[in-house]
Order: structure tokens, then C-alpha cells, then sequence
């Protein structure tokens, strides 16, 4: 497997979401990408929501290994309704790596995903990868997680 150029868009869409965004973000910081593109693309946040945003990235530390670039693209068109599609179009329009992931704010990927997808496109000569959603049901005790179900 080779690492390639990638820009994930990663979508949320309020500021009170930051407990799973910053666990999505950490996942991120797993991946083994050389040069990796991470937009965090909102939905109508204000100056101090950018603000509070930008704060928390800042001490996450993503791209502590040097390779992520981070960038904030807030949607704030049209003033109503559900923009979840301008928000995705906004981080496409932003992205300036060959390939392009998507990550919602409540989701994680797997460390090595990106890379073994963009592996498989240049394998197959493909257009487009999609991976796996694995759910699985579980608690924390004495700090590990012990899973219940998996589907």
C-alpha cells in the first residue's frame, strides 16, 4: 500500500457536537496519510463557534505527525432549512487533494482506511471506493471497552 494525497471533509453542524467531533478528528490522526487535507466543514456557525472550533483543534494537536493540514469552511447559505448538501458541496469545492473522503462529526474511520481504499481505486483503475459501516454496541469498564453486539 502506498499513502496518496487525500482531503477528508469532515461535516458538522453544531458546535454542541464537539464530544464526537473530536473523537471522529482522533481517528483522523490514526490514519497513515503522508499528505492529508482535513476540512471541517460547518453549518451556520457563528464568529464565536469558529472561534470555540478553532480553539479545540488547535489543542487536539491533529496532524501531530506533520502531515495533516487543517481548514474551516462554514456555510452559512441559505438561512434556512437543511443544508447538509451545501455543507458536503462546500468541502468538495474546498478540497485540493487527488482524492476526496467524507467523515461525519458522529462517525470514526479506521486506522489505514483511506489508504487501502485509494489502493483498491488505483488496483481496479477505479472511479470510486466506499467502505464499511460496522456498528458496534458496548460499555467502558475500568477504562476499556467491552463489546456487546457488532453488526
Amino acid at each position: 500500500m502506498t499513502s496518496a494525497p487525500i482531503s477528508v471533509v469532515v461535516r458538522t453542524h453544531s458546535i454542541d457536537r464537539l464530544v464526537y467531533l473530536r473523537r471522529a478528528l482522533f481517528s483522523l490522526m490514526l490514519q497513515r496519510a503522508d499528505d492529508m487535507e482535513v476540512l471541517i466543514c460547518t453549518q451556520r456557525f457563528s464568529d464565536e463557534d469558529m472561534e470555540r472550533l478553532r480553539a479545540e483543534i488547535a489543542h487536539l494537536g491533529l496532524g501531530l505527525n506533520g502531515t495533516a493540514e487543517v481548514k474551516f469552511v462554514n456555510v452559512l447559505e441559505p438561512e434556512s432549512g437543511d443544508i447538509r448538501g451545501h455543507v458536503l458541496n462546500a468541502g468538495i469545492k474546498a478540497a485540493t487533494r487527488r482524492y476526496i473522503g467524507f467523515l461525519d462529526d458522529d462517525d470514526v474511520v479506521y486506522t489505514g482506511i483511506y489508504e487501502r481504499l485509494i489502493d483498491d481505486l488505483r488496483t481496479e483503475q477505479g472511479q470510486a471506493a466506499f467502505g464499511r459501516c460496522v456498528r458496534v454496541d458496548g460499555s467502558l469498564a475500568r477504562g476499556a471497552f467491552f463489546a456487546r453486539t457488532k453488526s
